[in-house]
């Protein structure tokens, strides 16, 4: 299922919403994976350019912050958008 797809079920949305309202196993398994990424005081290996493992290491971070945020972000109702008119389709009437 794409994320275009997941906008179109709002029975899904509406029950992974209560899911994340409700369980708290949920909420504090989520919690959990969020503070396991915070940024620790880590030495970087002999031989490696501290400014490139450093680049590396927040790069991945950043992914797995990025995954934890659209997760959450999928107890957001997404209303179906009504397409908007062509501009030409109704034609403003000059004077």
């Amino acid at each position: 299922m794409k994320i275009t797809d997941w906008a179109k079920r709002e029975d899904l949305q509406l029950e992974w919403k209560q899911l994340w309202d409700t369980n708290q196993a949920m909420k504090a398994g989520f919690a959990v994976l969020r503070d396991a990424a915070w940024p620790t005081s880590l030495q970087v290996p002999t031989g490696t350019d501290p400014v490139q493992f450093n680049a590396l290491l927040n790069a991945r971070r950043e992914g797995y912050f990025d995954a934890l945020r659209n997760i959450e972000a999928l107890k957001e109702i997404k209303r179906q958008t009504e397409p908007l008119p062509e501009p030409w389709a109704n034609p403003a009437k000059e004077d």
